[in-house]
């Protein structure tokens, strides 16, 4: 039983320090060094494991600076507003019901109603009824031919 504790000790002492080491790049950025890359070729215990002859080596762990990340945050706004100029100069070659909603003359030009309101309330009474419309498919032929 005691040896058991020495084992489960030492493994969770090889968790912890794992989790430190592969933790320490970014928490480091927050004390202030900016460019920190690790590299790291030790050889440790394998964390999931019991045995002791079992080892990971990690190598190569890098992280970015900061600068990096603030490149890449910008580089994502600027390609967010591309987007939406895109997605709003489709709108305007797309029909929806956004170009009728303030403008009862277009309103009227492509319902026939008067209002964007009038056109509202007789969608919101027809849709359920037209939820469980089925079309006709035709006359059922037989196929003996």
């Amino acid at each position: 039983m005691i040896e058991a504790d020495k084992s489960r000790a030492r493994t969770e002492q090889r968790h912890k320090s794992f989790s430190v080491e592969s933790h320490s790049g970014y928490c480091a950025t927050a004390f202030g060094d900016h460019n920190v890359i690790t590299s790291t070729k030790e050889a440790r215990p394998y964390p999931d494991t019991q045995a002791e002859d079992i080892i990971m080596e990690d190598t190569n762990i890098k992280f970015q600076s900061d600068k990096d990340i603030c490149e890449i945050i910008h580089e994502n706004a600027s390609l967010r507003q591309k987007l939406k100029q895109r997605e709003d100069e489709l709108r305007k070659h797309k029909w929806d019901h956004r170009k009728i909603k303030d403008n009862d003359a277009a309103t009227k030009f492509y319902t026939g109603l008067p209002a964007f309101a009038l056109f509202l309330w007789l969608f919101n009474f027809l849709r359920p009824k037209a939820e469980r419309m089925s079309y006709w498919t035709g006359s059922k032929i037989n196929e003996e031919r």
